[in-house]
């Protein structure tokens, strides 16, 4: 069994008490109370932003922080969807439309350099473009997807992500 000092290269230190602003993770041994204590996580409370601008949509792909994100593409109840929506960490505001008008498409990055790839319109068209949106507005990549992908997962900045597995066709197939 693996001990504290063997993952982390130092024991638990001993104190009399407890650190005056200790880091998340941090842990210790408090002599004075006889405990082991540590720094997790403290807990939130969620809050209500306003609404997304634009249309409802569904199968939208988003990406950013809690401070600046983006959310794009989609499908509506009656039209797949090329909007774009910009957070600022207070509220939404409109962006400008993408080049593909798509839902289920894989995006990363941040709300200033994100990518956004695939996706698909309709039961027979499924998309290998790849856009890149830098916070007001879109180019098309050069480059594509290996191949037709809806529905995949990605993760990583704009100049150095990946894109794994997904599906393609009617019906779909999976992706590896």
């Amino acid at each position: 069994m693996a001990t504290y000092k063997n993952i982390n290269g130092t024991n638990i230190p001993i104190r009399a008490s407890d650190p005056t602003n200790p880091i998340l993770g941090e842990i210790w041994y408090n002599t004075t109370s006889n405990t082991l204590k540590g720094q997790g996580y403290q807990a939130g409370a969620w809050t209500t932003g306003n609404n997304m601008t634009g249309t409802s949509v569904r199968a939208f792909q988003s990406t950013g922080s809690d401070t600046a994100a983006v959310a794009n593409g989609g499908v509506s109840s009656v039209a797949h969807i090329d909007q774009t929506s910009d957070w600022d960490g207070t509220s939404w505001s409109t962006g400008t439309g993408s080049p593909v008008s798509a839902y289920s498409r894989v995006g990363f990055g941040t709300q200033t350099a994100a990518v956004f790839a695939g996706g698909q319109n309709g039961p027979s068209t499924v998309y290998n473009t790849i856009n890149e949106y830098n916070g007001s507005s879109w180019t098309t990549s050069s480059g594509t997807l290996a191949q037709p992908t809806m529905s995949a997962r990605g993760t990583g900045t704009q100049t150095a992500g990946f894109i794994a597995a997904g599906s393609s066709g009617d019906p779909p197939t999976k992706l590896n």
